[in-house]
């Protein structure tokens, strides 16, 4: 077990995920899968309201797909990134209580949220914020140096 140093453990995760093209590609995949659905009922149904209601729906998902994409594209935007799964300790009448924060990099502890999920592909990690904002990030598996997305899945997966 690492000894505490400064109220932390010394080797914090750090959390810098980089752009990953197989994820990218799997996203916009699914992105092109529900318009090719959404073109066949808009060639199946022949009434006016149906196809401009898929057309509406067409947008969206395009409207999704590049949104998507922007986000892929650019991690570094995100406000999870560069932030630091720690553990403290911390006094609670007067008894001490280990807790788990991601530290952000604006110096704010957020709280990982227990609907947080790890899987062998990918990681979706949920924080509450300290302005009762909950966020989440979802981490493909190359997305991380595998040894901080391993690190992390056992994290999520058993808590400390």
């Amino acid at each position: 077990m690492p000894q505490l140093t400064n109220n932390t453990f010394i080797q914090p995760l750090v959390i810098q995920p980089i752009f990953s093209p197989s994820f990218a590609i799997f996203m916009l995949s699914l992105h092109m899968i529900a318009l090719c659905i959404l073109v066949t009922m808009a060639y199946i149904h022949t009434d006016i309201t149906v196809q401009l209601l898929m057309f509406s729906l067409g947008i969206i998902v395009v409207y999704s797909g590049w949104r998507t994409y922007w986000h892929l594209r650019c991690p570094q935007n995100h406000l999870l990134y560069n932030s630091q799964l720690v553990i403290l300790q911390e006094e609670y009448d007067n008894q001490l209580v280990y807790q788990e924060y991601l530290l952000l990099q604006t110096g704010q502890r957020a709280t990982l949220v227990n609907s947080s999920y790890a899987h062998p592909l990918l990681i979706i990690l949920n924080a509450h914020l300290p302005s009762n904002r909950f966020v989440s990030v979802i981490l493909w598996y190359n997305m991380l140096d595998k040894d901080t997305f391993r690190r992390l899945r056992v994290r999520i997966k058993y808590p400390f």
